[in-house]
């Protein structure tokens, strides 16, 4: 019981670290951009980040990567989060699995500013 606990704890202390670094990516994209209208891929690197580490922090406790951004999701109900999985459209992030001959491939992305997904304008995270 007490081992689990700090397995949990540990994995928290995981995600919010992962979140800080998301955070402090988006300060210096921020910067680097000048406000030159960036802010929506400053996002989109900030939240590619926070969803790559709750990945990893899934495939920690469950031995697997998930399959779907639900199990994503419920890592988020155990813990304090302001993170909306939505991308700056207001559009909500995919993710994808798929099983290799060698490796598992993921990727998060984003149907960009039109919604459309398999349009020219999506974006993910493999591209950053």
């Amino acid at each position: 019981m007490t081992l689990r606990r700090n397995l949990k704890t540990g994995n928290a202390e995981l995600l919010i670290f992962g979140s800080f670094v998301a955070v402090v990516v988006l300060v210096a994209v921020s910067v680097c951009d000048g406000g030159s209208g960036g802010e929506a891929y400053s996002k989109l690197s900030s939240d590619f980040a926070s969803l790559e580490a709750a990945r990893k922090m899934y495939e920690q406790q469950h031995g697997s990567p998930p399959a779907s951004m639900k199990e994503i999701r419920s890592l988020f109900g155990e813990l304090p989060s302001a993170f909306d999985f939505r991308d700056p459209w207001g559009n909500p992030y995919r993710y994808r699995l798929r099983d290799g001959a060698s490796a598992s491939f993921h990727e998060f992305y984003s149907c960009g500013r039109d919604g459309i997904e398999g349009s020219e304008d999506d974006i993910s995270s493999k591209d950053r």
